[in-house]
């Protein structure tokens, strides 16, 4: 019968490949052979969804050697999380298990082989997974596989500039590294208030600068804006941006007649609808060096989940959906020196103007 052996590559996350290795049965007279796999999986504290996956074996002097990659069946089930953008005490992670099986046909007739199951002990400790994906160049530096730790890219060569009355999102790394089988809580992110200027640690405390990785300034005459996303690695962050250099909107415009029956005192008459007032702000990031510009384009803009705040009073702040508009191309690295900026717009998902004093 086919069988299960342990994960050959991937990590905890499941935006990259988890391939484990399944070892067909031998049926020397069989005329049609596959070995499918069930991927049962489910959210923390959900249930299991099953999805089924086969691959063709060729019965050769002993069976064959399959990989499977079930990394698509468990981002199916990850679909199902909607976030918020006030992070909860953990984000949950997917829990699953792996049953195997031959199918193969002898003589026109179709028959199934036993099946295995993997961990042997699955309805009690299950497998584990975070949502959440390596990029590419992690993968190539880490080999075959890659534990998860670390939950934020943002550099630690500079302190990430924020404005007094803010606050600012952080992801928390684990204590040590996790895989599938030691998993114990999903991702963590914390909310900090910035209370005064200068260089503060994780609990929003004055520090040293060797110890610090945000610096907090008095704000200017034009507040800035703080925006809420998920990132790469499933955690959710913050990032401050200078003020909107401009609002616009696209209003659609739909036009029509209504049709009366006419005379010489009466015509029809031509009518506009207007809808999907979407408004537009076009912003900037704070000065980046380098390290920043990079972290700013290949990670904060390819955000899916997006919040920006917006002060519903002066001690309220209201986070409303939103999403991320790069411009058409982006410039990463510019070698005449100095401090840059990215440019970049936001989308508000809701239609109508987002400022409190025009609400009744």
């Amino acid at each position: 019968m086919a069988t299960i052996t342990t994960q050959t590559s991937g990590s905890p996350l499941i935006g990259s490949p988890i391939v484990y290795e399944i070892q067909a049965g031998y049926y020397p007279e069989s005329v049609f052979h596959r070995v499918k796999l069930q991927v049962v999986a489910g959210l923390q504290g959900a249930e299991y969804t099953t999805i089924e996956m086969s691959v063709l074996a060729i019965d050769d002097e002993s069976g064959e050697l399959l990989r499977f990659d079930i990394s698509s069946a468990l981002r199916a089930v990850a679909d199902d999380y909607i976030y918020s953008p006030v992070p909860p005490e953990n984000y949950p992670y997917i829990q699953y298990y792996l049953v195997a099986w031959d199918e193969y046909m002898i003589n026109g007739v179709t028959y199934e082989s036993n099946k295995d199951y993997f961990p042997d002990n699955y309805p009690t400790s299950p497998l584990r997974a975070l949502i959440g994906n390596y990029t590419d160049m992690e993968r190539l530096l880490a080999g075959n596989n890659k534990q998860a730790q670390v939950f934020s890219r943002k550099p630690t060569n500079s302190p990430e500039l924020v404005m007094v009355g803010e606050t600012f999102v952080k992801a928390i790394p684990f204590d040590n590294p996790v895989h599938s089988g030691s998993i114990t809580q999903g991702q963590i992110s914390r909310v900090y208030t910035v209370q005064e200027n200068g260089l503060i640690d994780d609990d929003g405390q004055i520090i040293s600068f060797s110890d610090a990785n945000v610096y907090a300034i008095a704000p200017g005459n034009r507040e800035g804006y703080q925006i809420r996303f998920i990132n790469g690695l499933g955690a959710m962050e913050s990032i401050s941006v200078q003020p909107f250099k401009h609002v616009e909107t696209n209003i659609t415009t739909s036009k029509f007649t209504r049709a009366i029956q006419e005379s010489f005192g009466n015509i029809s008459r031509a009518f506009a609808v207007k809808s999907n007032d979407y408004e537009v702000w076009n912003l900037s990031s704070r000065p980046l060096d380098k390290l920043w510009k990079s972290w700013f384009v290949h990670e904060f803009l390819l955000a899916k989940w997006v919040w920006i705040g917006i002060r519903a009073n002066q001690s309220e702040v209201m986070w409303l959906p939103c999403h991320i508009i790069p411009e058409e191309t982006t410039e990463i690295i510019d070698e005449t020196g100095g401090m840059f900026t990215v440019n970049f717009s936001v989308q508000l998902d809701i239609i109508g103007s987002p400022l409190y004093q025009l609400a009744v």
